[in-house]
C-alpha cells in the first residue's frame, strides 16, 4: 500500500449512520458530490480521521524488517541484532529513570528491563547457532550499558548552585554540596548508604551477591560474585543457590566413585549416613538433592553429560533425587537424566547414580 493512496482511500471511505431503526443513511465524502456541504463536512471530518488512522495502522502493520544484505554473514546478522537489543535496553533504563523522577519514586526498578534484555540476548545467540562473534556476554554488556545510562542520568540531574533564600536580596547563589551518608541520593552520588539507586551486582555484570555503598557514596562490589561455581577440590560450591555439591572421583573403591550405582532405598537407608559419618569435606549434613536442587546444576547448552565440567566426572545416566513420584509413591522416585538434563521418574528398585548436596546458607 502506498502512502500516496491515503487521500484516495479517505475520499471513498464510507460508513452507514443509523438515523433510526431500519433507516440507515450512507455518507460518502466523494469530491464534487452535490449536497449539503456543511453537513457533509461535519460528517466527513471524523470519517476522514478514521480513514487516515485505518490507513496509517495498515501501513504500520505492513512494515517488515528488510532481509539482510546479500553479503551479510550469520555472524554479522547476530552482531546487528545484539546492537539493536543493546539500544533497546538503554532506552528502557532511561525511560524507567524518567518515570521514577516524574512520580517521585526511589529507588528505580530495572527488573523488567533486565529480564527482557537477557531473554532477548540469549535468543539472538541461540538463533545464530554458534556463529555470533561473541557469546555469553550478556551480563558484561548489561553492566556497561547500565553504567552509561547511569552516567547520563546523574549528568542531567547535577546542579552546581542552589537558589538564593527569600531573606536575601543578593543575586549571588550558594554553592550546593551533596551530603554523603544521609541515606538520600544527591546529584553526583552513585549511592548513599542503603539507597543503591536500583542497582544490584547483576547491573555490573556479576552473577549475583550483595552490592554495597562505600563511605564515599560509591558502589562497593566486593560482595558480588564473579563466578558461578567454585571448585574446592572435593566439592563444588554454587554461588547463586548457595549449595555445595559432592564431586565424583575415579579412585577405585571410593564411596564417591563416578561409576557407583545404588537403588533408591540403599541411598536413603545407608549411603547418606555413611558419607555423613565420614564427615565428607568437613561436613556431616549431606543429603540427597530434591528435584529442584538437582536440576539447578543442569547445563542445557551441552550434553552427555549435561553439566558444567567443574563438577568432574559425571555419568550420562539418571541420578536419584530424594523425592518420590506421588502417583506411585511406594514404587517410584524422581531422577534427573544427565544425558540431556531431563527430569523423569523410575522404579526405586533400579540402580542409578547419586550426587550428595548440602546448603552453605
Amino acid at each position: 500500500m502506498k502512502v500516496a493512496g491515503i487521500s484516495k482511500m479517505k475520499a471513498i471511505f464510507s460508513i452507514r449512520l443509523q438515523n433510526g431503526p431500519g433507516s440507515p443513511s450512507e455518507v460518502r465524502a466523494r469530491p464534487g458530490e452535490a449536497g449539503d456541504d456543511r453537513a457533509r463536512s461535519l460528517r466527513s471530518r471524523p470519517l476522514e480521521r478514521a480513514a487516515t488512522s485505518a490507513v496509517a495502522t495498515a501501513l504500520v502493520l505492513s512494515v517488515c524488517v528488510p532481509p539482510a544484505a546479500a553479503g551479510s554473514t550469520s555472524g554479522e546478522i547476530c552482531n546487528a541484532a545484539k546492537l539493536q537489543s543493546a539500544g533497546g535496553y538503554a532506552e528502557c533504563r532511561l525511560k524507567a529513570e524518567s518515570r521514577a523522577i516524574r512520580r517521585g519514586v526511589s529507588p528505580v526498578s530495572f527488573s523488567k528491563c533486565d529480564e527482557k534484555f537477557l531473554r532477548k540476548w540469549r535468543t539472538i545467540e541461540l538463533s545464530a547457532n554458534g556463529d555470533c562473534p561473541t557469546t555469553d556476554d550478556e551480563r558484561s554488556m548489561r553492566g556497561e550499558i547500565s553504567s552509561y545510562t547511569y552516567a547520563i542520568t546523574t549528568s542531567l540531574s547535577r546542579t552546581s548552585a542552589a537558589a538564593p533564600t527569600s531573606s536575601s536580596s543578593s543575586t549571588t547563589s550558594t554553592t550546593w554540596v551533596p551530603v554523603c551518608g544521609d541515606c538520600s541520593l544527591d546529584p553526583g552520588e552513585a549511592c548513599d548508604l542503603s539507597d543503591l539507586n536500583g542497582m544490584a551486582c547483576t547491573s555490573f555484570g556479576f552473577l549475583g551477591g550483595t552490592l554495597a555503598c562505600s563511605a564515599d557514596c560509591g558502589f562497593d562490589t566486593s560482595g558480588c560474585l564473579a563466578t558461578h561455581f567454585t571448585d574446592t577440590g572435593l566439592t563444588v560450591v554454587d554461588a547463586v543457590t548457595g549449595l555445595e555439591w559432592e564431586k565424583k572421583t575415579v579412585v577405585p573403591g571410593s564411596a564417591h566413585h563416578v561409576g557407583n550405582q545404588y537403588t533408591w532405598l540403599d541411598l536413603m537407608i545407608t549411603w547418606v549416613g555413611e558419607i555423613n559419618d565420614e564427615n565428607f569435606a568437613g561436613h556431616d549434613d549431606w543429603h540427597l538433592p530434591s528435584p529442584a536442587e538437582l536440576t539447578s546444576i543442569v547445563d542445557y547448552t551441552t550434553g552427555n553429560p549435561a553439566i558444567d565440567s567443574v563438577f568432574g566426572p559425571t555419568a550420562s545416566d539418571p541420578y536419584w533425587t530424594a523425592a518420590v513420584y506421588q502417583p506411585f509413591a511406594t514404587t517410584d522416585a524422581w531422577v534427573v537424566d544427565f544425558t540431556g538434563g531431563v527430569l523423569t521418574f523410575a522404579a526405586k528398585a533400579s540402580s542409578f547414580h547419586v550426587r550428595a548436596v548440602r546448603s552453605t546458607r
